[in-house]
């Protein structure tokens, strides 16, 4: 039996501030993504699916209960819920190099950097040299971490800006940042909220 796919490739522009949450924190600092994962976008597109082709004015928690279950285009393509195979994969979505029009990358563990910055020459080899061989230099190398463009190579620690909002509850009867009471009950605890956006 012939296998036919269809590749569909899409450009995602955020227009807002957009934070992409992967449960990392620093104390009160929610942490975003530069990127965005394939289960993101195969959520948000299945809603998107949902809206457009139920024929139910609601759609239903358990889908099998539904009478047009067999002729139904979302549980054709996201079968695996259903105990059939999935027609419909999702790549991750990662941040475009406006330079050059690359597309910035995960960089690869086997890329290291000389760390004298007037160097910077980049190794991508299993087996690194232990010091940088341009002549002159002999520093130590690190490991790259960041992203790397694939049109042009630049490197980026981070391809994206990040911005970071930062909000707190005011108790307006004290005229200062409300406090709640600890469950411990032996102090209270400020409500700073700080999340990392994208934009």
């Amino acid at each position: 039996m012939p296998l036919a796919c269809y590749r569909v490739t899409a450009r995602v522009v955020a227009e807002t501030p957009l934070h992409i949450g992967s449960g990392r924190r620093t104390g009160v600092i929610k942490r975003t993504l530069p990127f965005i994962p394939g289960s993101f976008l195969r959520g948000a597109i299945g809603v998107s699916i949902i809206k457009s082709v139920c024929k139910k004015d609601e759609p239903l928690k358990v889908h099998e209960d539904c009478e047009f279950f067999e002729e139904c285009e979302y549980a054709n393509l996201y079968g695996e819920e259903f105990g059939k195979a999935s027609r419909i994969f999702f790549r991750y979505a990662y941040p475009v190099h406006l330079a050059c029009g690359g597309v910035y990358l995960p960089a690869p563990k086997t890329m290291f950097r000389c760390e004298n910055p007037q160097c910077g020459k980049l190794y991508d080899s299993i087996a690194p040299p232990v010091r940088c061989e341009v002549d002159g230099c002999g520093m130590p190398l690190k490991p790259v971490r960041g992203f790397v463009c694939a049109g042009c190579g630049n490197v980026a620690e981070a391809p994206v800006p990040v911005s970071r909002v930062v909000l707190t509850a005011l108790d307006r009867r004290y005229r200062s940042a409300a406090q709640i009471p600890t469950p411990e009950g032996g102090g209270k605890a400020g409500t700073l909220h700080a999340l990392d956006v994208i934009g």
